[in-house]
């Protein structure tokens, strides 16, 4: 699958409208996703923990309704250890 190739020019709005008209996949946008952070880790050492399995379960269940539907996210953590 190849890196969708506006992804980074669209916030995350744009993307949602984007898979609502089926100019793109729920399923490219992961892949970007994923490719990008693959890429950013090195330098930032900023992803604890991937759940790039938990996404794909996701598309392959279906995507929830809302605002932001297909539109692969970030989840910062915030709790102590």
């Amino acid at each position: 699958m190849q890196e969708f190739a506006e992804y980074a020019r669209h916030d995350a709005l744009g993307l949602a409208a984007l898979v609502a008209r089926g100019e793109v996949s729920a399923a490219e946008l992961l892949y970007t996703a994923q490719c990008r952070a693959d890429r950013a880790q090195p330098r930032l050492n900023a992803l604890v923990r991937r759940m790039d399995v938990e996404a794909a379960a996701t598309l392959r269940a279906g995507i929830p309704p809302g605002p932001f539907a297909g539109v692969p996210y970030l989840l910062k953590d915030l709790m102590q250890a």
